[in-house]
């Protein structure tokens, strides 16, 4: 197993600890059945009743400025899922489920008796990893876009470090949340603290808003089921 190394948050919202690592698993697309069930195993229960359970989302480009990494993630596990061009196996129906924002995360509490929680995606720039998103795996993608949750103008979405800082953990250094969208450095490392950032941007009280905004389609962002899209690089 791999890890990451993280200095931008506390690993829970009641302690002081930054410095910490995160461990990082890693699946081919074709394995995307036992890395939605990995995601499943590390979500944090028991959540409120009626919370859903967000996983943060990123992805890294290639060259051609399509998707050829995705990472996923809950607050204590990262999972990474390399892109295949073309794949010739078909998606596993519970990460399409995922995708799509129908999958639901299921568990069993003290008393026995089975809980059930919606699965949401959350990220920066949804809107830009939901139409890669789907060009890569053919379906059709659904999540909330952090941004625009908690700007008072969906037209003007709040840089990542200003969610964090404003919203989870205000010593954090914004600038240097923002780099990790904004700078030169954008490999697997990069790709996967952005997911986990994401994920973790629900530590505190957030996961109930983001419930709520994620039915208001100013707040969220679904593709259309078909579109056309060009890249075009500088």
């Amino acid at each position: 197993m791999a890890y990451v190394r993280q200095n931008f948050l506390p690993v829970h919202p009641h302690k002081t600890a930054i410095d910490t690592t995160v461990p990082v698993r890693q699946y081919s697309q074709r394995h995307v059945g036992d890395a939605f069930r990995s995601l499943s195993r590390s979500t944090e229960v028991p959540l409120t009743p009626g919370d859903p359970a967000t996983i943060g989302v990123s992805l890294l480009r290639n060259s051609s400025g399509l998707a050829e990494l995705v990472a996923f993630s809950t607050p204590t596990e990262i999972i990474t899922v390399s892109v295949d061009s073309p794949s010739s196996n078909p998606l596993d129906a519970s990460f399409q489920q995922l995708l799509a924002g129908q999958a639901t995360l299921k568990y069993q509490d003290a008393s026995g008796e089975i809980l059930e929680h919606e699965m949401i995606l959350v990220g920066f720039y949804m809107p830009q990893i939901a139409i890669l998103l789907q060009m890569a795996f053919g379906v059709r993608v659904r999540g909330v876009d952090l941004g625009a949750l908690h700007s008072p103008s969906t037209l003007s979405p709040w840089l990542p470090g200003k969610v964090i800082s404003a919203k989870v953990y205000q010593a954090v250094g914004s600038y240097k949340v923002n780099e990790l969208w904004s700078g030169n450095e954008q490999g697997t490392t990069t790709v996967c603290l952005r997911a986990w950032i994401s994920a973790s941007s629900g530590l505190v009280n957030r996961v109930p808003e983001i419930f709520v905004m994620q039915k208001r389609l100013t707040r969220s962002f679904s593709t259309p089921r078909s579109f056309s899209v060009s890249v075009h690089f500088a």
